[in-house]
């Protein structure tokens, strides 16, 4: 093929089919010239100083003057392109052990620039949908909360509160529309258990607003009797799917083995923060030498513990389903409105709200006449 260099003002076309594989042939050199820079930061053995997804960009280094470098190379390869890359719509973040604050009081001192522009120095950050700050995971697991919370009420305004609507396929509106909103980043996100119940417990909140039940109801039957994984399971079957991913994929499969061999011994369960990996490690107990100061496994071994416990998880959900109490509960969404929701709400409520009600305004009654008393 003939061809010769030509000026173009245009760039590729948003939304176009081509668009993403167009711009990825653009601006792929910038990869290699970041990566024979040979500075940054470090998995096991390997280099990590770029991570490119469409257009976005992070770049990683330990060191000040080292990451500086990397946005001057960056900044080169923009002008010698035609790529203005603003850097008002970038920003720096400085993830740090030290009590301290030492590098971040140093970026403060002397910020990043790309192209004399200064670089704002941020506490928290956007990236694919996942946000992080200093804390770790607080401000995404608030965040979905809250998107998840506007999407059923953005749900409400199409009818999924409608009496007409049976819950089974309410439930599976939820899953649908709500549930991947909530968990979204979960298989990275390490929760303690007090999370994983906050994440429990808003979920069969919204379930039982939708479906218009006592929020008292006891959890265990409704939700395989809506057919309906907990929350806790599906973090769980998540994490091993993105894991089985990871390792059938050609790049992910060579880096894990050296973020494998930088990990420390195993922590307590309750330390906040654990890494992706530690988190698998413990929840398929995966046996640790402290001689060799090293995890005792193999990739075929990690496939077959994971696949081990998606299998286990499927089984008993299944199994769950079809316990007789469940069947019979589940029979009760085919009946009328009003007889289903005093049904489901006289099996599965500790008390009945009615007289819960009554014992309040007794209650309320004694302490009146108490007070008249004294």
């Amino acid at each position: 093929i003939l061809y010769t260099m030509f000026l173009t003002i245009l760039g590729v076309k948003q939304g176009g089919v081509v668009s993403p594989r167009l711009f990825a042939l653009y601006i792929c050199a910038i990869i290699s010239i970041v990566e024979d820079s040979k500075i940054g930061a470090a998995l096991g053995k390997i280099l990590l100083n770029i991570m490119l997804y469409a257009d976005d960009i992070i770049l990683v280094s330990y060191a000040r003057a080292c990451l500086q470098r990397l946005l001057d190379l960056v900044s080169d390869f923009g002008i010698r392109r035609e790529i203005k890359f603003n850097p008002d719509k970038s920003l720096v973040m400085v993830f740090e052990k030290n009590p301290k604050k030492t590098a971040t009081e140093i970026v403060k001192n002397n910020p990043f620039k790309m192209n004399n522009v200064t670089i704002p120095l941020e506490t928290s950050m956007r990236y694919l949908g996942m946000f992080y700050d200093e804390s770790g995971h607080k401000l995404h697991l608030q965040t979905k909360r809250d998107t998840a919370s506007r999407r059923l009420a953005d749900l409400s305004r199409i009818g999924i509160y409608s009496h007409e609507i049976n819950p089974l396929m309410k439930a599976q509106i939820y899953q649908t529309m709500v549930r991947p909103i909530l968990l979204y980043g979960c298989e990275l996100n390490t929760y303690n258990v007090g999370e994983t119940k906050q994440l429990e417990s808003l979920e069969t909140m919204m379930i039982k607003e939708i479906i218009g039940i006592h929020k008292k109801c006891h959890n265990g039957d409704l939700i395989p009797a809506l057919k309906l994984r907990n929350t806790k399971d599906t973090i769980k079957l998540y994490k091993y799917k993105f894991l089985l991913r990871l390792l059938d994929h050609q790049m992910t499969a060579k880096v894990i083995p050296n973020i494998i061999s930088s990990l420390p011994k195993p922590r307590a369960n309750f330390v906040f923060n654990l890494s992706f990996l530690e988190e698998i490690f413990r929840l398929l107990k995966i046996p640790y030498s402290y001689d060799t100061k090293k995890y005792i496994w193999n990739i075929e071994s990690l496939i077959s513990r994971a696949k081990e416990e998606i299998c286990k998880i499927e089984t008993n959900f299944e199994l769950d389903k079809k316990r007789p109490y469940v069947i019979q509960l589940r029979e009760k969404f085919d009946l009328p409105y009003n007889r289903m929701i005093n049904a489901i709400n006289h099996d599965l409520l500790a008390i009945d709200p009615y007289q819960e009600e009554q014992e309040i305004e007794l209650n309320t009654l004694f302490d009146n006449e108490l007070n008249l008393s004294e």
